[in-house]
């Protein structure tokens, strides 16, 4: 195991505990979007979503919640993403995170 795969342990392990702890706040916490501009946007590591309201000339097109942020700094240090695993039956609910898989269907549509 590289020193990278073990530093993403140890990432999903504390996001891990502290969803056990408090399921409720965490996936709240995650729900969390605020509008971001372009330049954040571009940014090479920052993930942000595409805003679904932005419908005005002065709308953000964009925003970013916790986890694009996250997973910026993840990228940046050891090229590696997570990802938060939701309940089928309540979308609004995580379940757990885990190493990011490409195959996965995102919640949001990642710029």
């Amino acid at each position: 195991m590289t020193a990278s795969d073990k530093a993403l342990n140890k990432v999903l392990g504390l996001l891990n505990d502290a969803l056990q702890r408090d399921p409720e706040a965490v996936s709240a916490l995650l729900e969390l979007r605020t509008p971001c501009n372009v330049p954040l946007a571009d940014s090479k590591w920052i993930v942000v979503v595409e805003n679904p309201t932005a419908t005005a000339l002065y709308d953000t097109k964009f925003m970013i919640g916790p986890l694009g942020l996250i997973n910026g700094i993840l990228d940046c240090l050891l090229r590696k993403k997570i990802a938060a695993v939701y309940d089928t039956r309540n979308p609004k609910q995580v379940i757990r995170f885990a190493k990011y898989n490409s195959g996965l269907r995102p919640k949001g549509t990642a710029r």
